[in-house]
C-alpha cells in the first residue's frame, strides 16, 4: 500500500468510535419517533419499502419513495 492508502486507513480508524456513538444516538431518536408513528402508517411505509426494493432492479423508479417531497420554504402540519 501506498503512503495515501495509509492516511485513510489513520483517518478511519480515528472516526470509528464516533461513528458508533452517532449510532447509538440514531437508534434512539428512531425508536422515539417510531413509537409516535401510527401503526397503520408504519404498515404502509413498510409496504412501500419493501415493494421499491424488490422492484428496483426492473424499475429503479420504485426507488423514488425515498426522495423527500418537502417544497423549499413550506411548513410542516
Amino acid at each position: 500500500m501506498n503512503h495515501s492508502n495509509w492516511l485513510v486507513v489513520d483517518w478511519l480508524c480515528e472516526k470509528f468510535p464516533k461513528a458508533g456513538k452517532s449510532v447509538k444516538s440514531s437508534e434512539q431518536a428512531f425508536d422515539l419517533l417510531n413509537c409516535s408513528a401510527d401503526p397503520e402508517l408504519i404498515r404502509v411505509w413498510k409496504e412501500q419499502e419493501e415493494s421499491a426494493v424488490m422492484g428496483r432492479n426492473v424499475h429503479p423508479e420504485s426507488m423514488d419513495i425515498y426522495n423527500i417531497k418537502i417544497q423549499k420554504g413550506s411548513e410542516l402540519p
